[in-house]
């Protein structure tokens, strides 16, 4: 569902992307660059009302391969969870049902595959106490996963992870065997279709981001670091084996302050990429990978309220701020439009959990809509129909943007002469 573009349409003022102890990287950044698509409200219908505006807040947080989308909603002092499917034809939202039914207190997917097979958390309390893992393999109910506290992710095989009951990152097989992956606190946040593991443990008093292939280790060696940091986590793993993640570092500039800033280890390297921070952001954590090494999460200020985050997506070198594109620069059916005082549609995306193969990108942001002749602004899912991304330049137009750069400064000696 994407194409590039040519490469000079967005042309604009490059910077090189360095990666930690190493040489500058043959990527670059565009800046104010554009990445075109269509945006979609989700709406989670049979929630109580027939305009499926019952959930007072929604997130999408997984996408299967196929596309299917899975996620969870609140509606009064339930948690529901919701799957649907990319629009067809017309639609101007994404419907999404709820499920199972009859449906526990508190619910939450975290994970879904091409079968269809949902994982997530589960409990008998509306505050989420005590959860358990669960799977639900349709047209089945919800199972408890015993021994766990919460899956989140399932691939083709059926294999599940997630964190047990005593805190461990663990892999549960389809034959009903339960493994903890680590002696310390951990918790394992995705699995590929090859079953390698990705996620965080304790090590000597910190969070370090592991893999597991057979066996658990470090996924970072301490020289792919940068100076002084302090933990690191890997969220997403795609089918080739590259990992998405973040590395917390201590803020040199404030006292007991720190700074995250998310990375891309590729399958075969042995130093990762270190991604950019949206401007005007201090933390920035990733969520998602996809076949094509596209990185998605989300972007917070130290101090600011949640609503304040914004959702990026990372491609080749360039990085996209979603929320500032709100404004006229996606396709946005009529009731899922940007929108802006006494207008529906959406004010903000907060954060993308997921991008498929296809260049489908969910998650949660703020959006706009009337109930009973009343404003509303509430946590809404969304999903981005990413159609293009703007090619990197050639090298030979940065020559030719350097020459010109360097002809105009040669004429504007000329022009001052001797002082």
């Amino acid at each position: 569902m994407f194409t590039r573009i040519g490469a000079a349409s967005y042309l604009t003022l490059a910077t090189l992307v360095m990666s930690w102890g190493a040489p500058a990287l043959a990527a670059v950044q565009i800046l104010e660059n554009k990445v075109a698509g269509t945006l979609y409200l989700i709406n989670v219908w049979g929630a109580g009302t027939s305009d499926g505006f019952a959930e007072t807040a929604s997130i999408a947080t997984a996408l299967s391969p196929g596309g299917e989308i899975v996620g969870y909603a609140t509606v009064g002092s339930n948690t529901i969870v919701f799957k649907g499917t990319p629009p067809i034809g017309t639609a101007t939202v994404v419907r999404a049902e709820v499920l199972p039914n009859p449906r526990p207190v508190f619910t939450r997917a975290f994970g879904v595959n091409d079968s269809g097979t949902i994982v997530g958390d589960t409990s008998a309390s509306a505050s989420g106490s005590s959860a358990i893992g669960f799977k639900v393999d349709p047209p089945t109910a919800l199972k408890n996963i015993n021994g766990t506290s919460i899956a989140l992710g399932i691939n083709a095989s059926g294999q599940i992870v997630g964190q047990d009951n005593q805190s461990r990152a663990f892999l549960y097989k389809p034959n009903g065997v339960l493994t903890a992956l680590a002696a310390t606190q951990s918790e394992a946040r995705a699995i590929n279709a090859s079953g390698t593991v990705v996620g965080w443990r304790q090590v000597d008093g910190a969070s370090q981001a592991f893999i597991y292939d057979g066996t658990v280790r470090d996924l970072l060696p301490p020289q792919a670091l940068p100076p002084a940091a302090h933990t690191s986590e890997a969220s997403a793993i795609n089918a080739q084996g590259d990992v998405a993640g973040s590395v917390t570092t201590p803020n040199a500039a404030v006292q007991d302050d720190t700074t995250t800033q998310p990375f891309l280890l590729a399958a075969n390297a042995s130093v990762p990429v270190q991604l950019d921070v949206p401007s005007g952001f201090n933390d920035s954590f990733a969520k998602g990978v996809n076949a094509e090494k596209w990185v998605v999460g989300r972007a917070s200020r130290n101090g600011q309220p949640p609503e304040t985050a914004t959702a990026w997506l990372w491609v080749n070198g360039q990085l996209f701020d979603l929320s500032r594109q709100l404004k006229g620069d996606w396709v946005t059916p009529a009731s899922s439009g940007a929108g802006s005082a006494g207008s529906t549609g959406w004010i903000r995306l907060l954060s993308a959990s997921a991008v498929s193969d296809s260049g489908l990108i969910v998650g949660e942001g703020y959006y706009q809509f009337t109930r009973n002749s009343v404003w509303i602004q509430e946590r809404r899912a969304f999903l981005l129909d990413v159609d293009s991304i703007p090619a990197i330049p050639e090298p030979g137009i940065y020559l030719m943007l350097l020459s010109g750069l360097i002809a105009i400064g040669a004429v504007r000696l000329r022009r001052l002469g001797p002082q």
